[in-house]
This record gives structure tokens, sequence and C-alpha cells, in this order.
């Protein structure tokens, strides 16, 4: 139930915590990084539109550390 880790980076904001992340242990960064999700998936749907009340709820409670440790909030 501990975090054992320095710092968390969001995916959500991944350049921003990379230049971050680089900055502290002293290695450069120059701001690339490849189109890792862009081809995953065709349609551009908010995510919150693949789940249903039943979905929801199962998500909410197998990640409840994760989503309270890092301040989510499912969005409609």
């Amino acid at each position: 139930g501990k975090v054992m880790v320095a710092y968390i980076a969001r995916y959500e904001n991944m350049q921003a915590e990379l230049k971050y992340i680089s900055e502290i242990i002293g290695i450069s960064f120059d701001g690339f990084l490849p189109e890792a999700k862009s081809e995953i998936r065709s349609d551009k749907k908010h995510y919150s539109e693949y789940y249903n009340d039943e979905t929801r709820l199962l998500v909410e409670r197998k990640c409840k550390d994760v989503i309270d440790l890092m301040g989510y909030k499912f969005e409609s």
C-alpha cells in the first residue's frame, strides 16, 4: 500500500513528464516521442463512451488505489 518510487509520471502528459525527469537526472531530452498509441484505435471517441455503469464500477473497484493516488475521476 505504500508508494515506493520518488516520482510517478502521468502518461497523458508524457512529453512534459519526460522533460522534467530528464532534468532531474541530468540527461538531455530532445522532446521527441514516437506516436505509440496512434494506430491502436481508429475512432476517437471519449474513453467514457466505452463504459456502462457496470464496467465503470468494476474499474473503480479494481483500480481504486491508482485512481485515488493519481486523483483521477471518471468524466463523461
